[in-house]
């Protein structure tokens, strides 16, 4: 996956903005490359889980689709643990084909950025949504 540096800059920005609280948002792009950076409000204003505000959600869907490009990648900050997706996070998981972004803040002075496919371990039943997990860390290229 390729990221702009400067996105690297402003999602971390948008990190420290938030923190104690998680932070949120997505990136649009194509072909695993990061062209849009859309910083979201938690609406859960929580330091331990994130969500995304709906009407926000919707008009940044609208706008991704409206540039011809997908939602390549969500992101949200961990604030006292590590960049890892969270039980939690899994158990979070709307867009399986998107890539999972952490930034831990865990030590400020060292941020870690860390990118995450997940796989489904069972589908849609008429009792239970799908569950998704095996997260595999993949490679960013800041760009």
């Amino acid at each position: 996956m390729q990221i702009p540096k400067s996105f690297k800059e402003t999602m971390l920005k948008h990190a420290l903005e938030n923190y104690p609280n998680e932070c949120c948002g997505v990136l649009g792009g194509l072909n695993n490359t990061a062209t849009a950076h859309y910083p979201m409000q938690n609406a859960a204003n929580s330091p331990y889980r994130y969500e995304f505000e709906g009407k926000e959600h919707i008009e940044v869907s609208r706008q991704i689709e409206a540039s011809n490009s997908e939602l390549m990648c969500i992101y949200h900050s961990h604030t006292g643990s590590e960049a890892q997706l969270s039980d939690t996070d899994l158990r979070l998981i709307t867009y399986p084909d998107s890539y999972y972004l952490i930034i831990s803040l865990m030590n400020l002075d060292q941020p870690d950025f860390r990118a995450y496919k997940v796989q489904e371990l069972s589908g849609w039943t008429n009792d239970s949504p799908a569950t998704y997990g095996n997260p595999i860390e993949e490679f960013i290229d800041w760009v």
